[in-house]
Parts: structure tokens; C-alpha cells; sequence
């Protein structure tokens, strides 16, 4: 059972992050590219962890940092990805399910993805993180050798980072080589089977947009363990709204906090009410909003996917009482369901089954409940840490609040 030690792992939760902080002050901090969010549908394999691990009397040693800036680089990479006149998404048919170990990496790590398009063209970018700046240099000139056939005539370009080669070829395929202090990025189009400008240069400025997102997410301390606490110490065993009290199902708690989506991570509270009636608030949490709005946009629909079905227009209503972006439904059978993305990096699902309808307007008054927690658990009180939020939500409503007129501004169709 998920027991939490309120006071004392917040503390400690909270001084671990800010020594990320402290650390995360040596991260490139010319990183100005908007990052693509990754999809919630496919997970990149992780780099594997290199040998050696471990000394002779089996004991673990440091995680490589190297390591772990290239496994956030690896979870920042999209799995469909916009570059020219085309899509391209990973072909899962090469490599590790799309991804590889590239052995050509001396003095430092590396992780390879391969893409490919509908009309069959393919392309495959490389990334790799060193120790420092001039191991990566020499890593960069030893590959500039290496494409020597196709970068002899390369140039380099000012809008990205520097020391960097752009090579157009034809059946040699086109390359691009750059360096960012101590990562390198090599974008290789193999094959290009479409007319129209040639997609290295989109390609590569994605390239770097996943770089940089992954250097924002190593540089990132992980806050997340230390917000979910603080909203499980602020759900109580039992809350009143108007008459009705609803009561804690603690059995039905998590072990632990579940990881969901793209790096979320999650919690949820089950409260029993009168005749049978049961309400689950889940709570989420993202590192980004980019990686909630993904999760959002994903579960929304699927958790209201009952509610739809049984609601007789089919559809969910946007609601102008609770932050964007929202969607609530109703099935005749009162089996209702609300989720809303809140302070950009928190998600909250409501659902509640009841065998009778009821009067006013339940599922919305649950939900406010629900959001009145949420901003509880963001408030710091004396024994509770200061927790690091993005802008302040929309005024929730307090316990006792009744009578709120859902007003739809838009139709969403089942």
C-alpha cells in the first residue's frame, strides 16, 4: 500500500531537486528550438547501459552521467516526425524496434533511431554525448572523414549550432554533422523517394529540437514524486458536499504512484458516497505541459468512452467553469465522466457511477472538489515544502459550493 511519510520525504524529496538544480547549471543553456512532444503510443527503447557496471565484488557503481543525458535525449525523440514535404515515423522493422547502438562512437555514448515515409524513403539520425566539447569535436571531424564522398562540398550553416557541415548528395544520400558543446547529432538520409526540396535541413532542425528537449528534461530536477505526495496528503478520508458525505476507499489505493503516459505519474483517491454511489479522482503529473497536453488529448476520450456510449447525443461538453482544456459527459445510466488538464503540467480524470440520477449537477460539483485539492496540495502551509508550479489555476470552488450551470462552449463528438 502506497504509505506516505508526509513530513520527512518531502523534505528530502524537495533538497534532492534543488541539488539537480544546482547541477542542471552546467546544461547548454542556448537551447532556443521549440521541442516536438513525443506521442503517448510508443515508448523509444532505452539506450542500453554500457558495461562495466559493476566492480569485482558485484557492487553497483555511479550511473554514467553520459548515460543519463542520452536516455532523456532518447525520450524526447517523437515517434512521427514532420521534416519537408513528408511525415516520417520510426521503422520499427530496423534495429531494436527502430532504434540501435551505433558502434561507431569512440570515447563516448550513442543511440541511433531510424524513420522512413509512405513513399518509402528512409533516414536514420545518430545522437551521441561525450565528457567534454573537444571529445565530441573529434568525434565530429572523424565522421566529417568518414562522409568525406558527401561533405567535400558541405557548407556550413549560421542558424544552427556550431562547428556543423551540410552535404546534398544524390545516391550517396545527404548528411549532416553537428556539434553542441559536448552532443553530437548526425542526420543521414538514405533514400528520398519524393519530389521536392530535400528534407535535410527540416530534418535536422528537428534533430535538434529532440536534443534540445532532452538536455531541458536531464537539466529538469524531477519534481513529480514530491507534487504527488503533497496531493495525497491533502485527500482526506472523507469530504461533505451539500448533504451527502463521501468516504475514503483506502483498499483501493495504489501501491504506489503508477507511471503512465509519457513520464507521468499518477495517483488516484476512490470515495464511497450514499446507495452505492462511487467517485475516482486521478490525479497526474507531467514534467512538461507539452507531455500532459499528450496525455490528455489521449485519455480524455478514453475515459469518457463509457459516458459517450451511453450518452443519447453521443457527445462530451467543454466547460467554461474549469481550466482548458476540458471535457465532461453523462450517460443515462449516470455513468459520468470530466478530465482537464490544470496548471499546465497536471492532469485530473472525475468519474462516478451511481445506480440512481441525480439531481443538479454532481459530476460538476465532484470535480470542483477534486480541483480544490489539487490547488490545496500546491499552496505551502507550515509543515508542508515548497513545491515549484507553473501559473496559478482558476479560483476552485470551496466544499460547500452547489448549483454550478455547466455552459458548453463547444460539442465534442464521441
Amino acid at each position: 500500500m502506497f504509505q506516505l511519510k508526509k513530513r520527512t520525504s518531502i523534505y528530502w524529496i524537495g533538497t534532492a531537486a534543488l541539488g539537480l538544480i544546482l547541477l542542471s547549471a552546467c546544461a547548454p543553456s542556448d537551447k532556443d528550438f521549440t521541442p516536438t512532444a513525443p506521442p503517448p503510443t510508443l515508448t523509444p527503447t532505452p539506450t542500453p547501459a554500457p558495461t562495466g557496471n559493476t566492480d569485482g565484488g558485484g557492487e553497483t557503481q555511479a550511473v554514467d552521467p553520459r548515460q543519463e543525458q542520452l536516455d532523456a535525449i532518447v525520450a524526447s525523440i517523437p515517434v512521427n516526425m514532420p521534416a519537408g514535404a513528408e511525415q516520417w515515423q520510426i521503422d520499427t522493422s530496423r534495429g531494436d524496434k527502430g532504434f540501435e547502438t551505433p558502434p561507431n562512437v569512440q570515447n563516448g555514448i550513442g543511440r541511433r533511431v531510424f524513420y522512413r515515409t509512405q513513399a518509402a524513403s528512409a533516414m536514420q539520425i545518430t545522437y551521441a554525448v561525450f565528457d567534454t566539447a573537444e571529445l565530441a569535436h573529434a568525434h565530429f571531424e572523424r565522421l566529417q572523414e568518414v562522409r568525406s564522398t558527401v561533405l567535400k562540398a558541405g557548407t556550413q550553416r549560421d542558424d544552427f549550432p556550431a562547428p556543423n557541415i551540410f552535404g546534398l548528395g544524390t545516391t550517396t544520400g545527404s548528411v549532416a554533422l553537428i556539434q553542441d558543446e559536448n552532443y553530437f547529432v548526425e542526420v543521414f538520409i538514405e533514400v528520398y523517394s519524393s519530389v521536392g526540396q530535400n528534407p535535410l535541413v527540416a530534418s535536422a532542425r528537428q534533430a535538434i529540437n529532440v536534443l534540445n528537449a532532452g538536455v531541458a528534461r536531464y537539466s529538469t530536477p524531477n519534481l513529480k514524486p514530491a507534487r504527488m505526495e503533497a496531493v495525497d496528503v491533502v485527500l482526506p478520508d472523507q469530504f461533505t458536499l451539500g448533504e451527502a458525505v463521501w468516504e475514503r476507499d483506502a483498499s483501493q489505493n495504489y501501491p504506489e504512484p503508477l507511471e503512465v503516459g509519457n513520464n507521468g505519474l499518477s495517483i488516484r483517491a476512490i470515495y464511497k458516497g450514499d446507495a452505492g454511489s462511487e467517485v475516482t479522482f486521478n490525479y497526474t503529473v507531467f514534467d512538461t505541459a507539452d507531455d500532459a497536453a499528450a496525455y490528455y488529448a489521449d485519455s480524455s476520450r478514453q475515459n469518457l468512452s463509457t459516458s459517450l456510449r451511453l450518452n443519447p447525443a453521443g457527445q462530451g461538453q467543454t466547460r467554461d467553469d474549469f481550466p482548458q482544456p476540458n471535457v465532461f459527459a453523462s450517460g443515462v445510466a449516470y455513468i459520468a465522466g470530466g478530465a482537464f488538464q490544470s496548471n499546465d503540467v497536471f492532469v485530473v480524470i472525475v468519474s462516478l457511477e451511481t445506480t440512481s440520477i441525480p439531481e443538479g449537477d454532481p459530476l460538476g460539483e465532484l470535480a470542483q472538489q477534486a480541483l480544490s485539492f489539487l490547488q490545496q496540495s500546491l499552496v505551502p502551509t507550515g509543515d508542508q515544502p515548497t513545491i515549484e508550479t507553473t501559473p496559478a489555476p482558476t479560483e476552485a470552488a470551496t466544499e460547500t459550493s452547489t448549483d454550478i450551470t455547466p455552459e458548453a462552449t463547444q460539442q465534442i463528438v464521441g
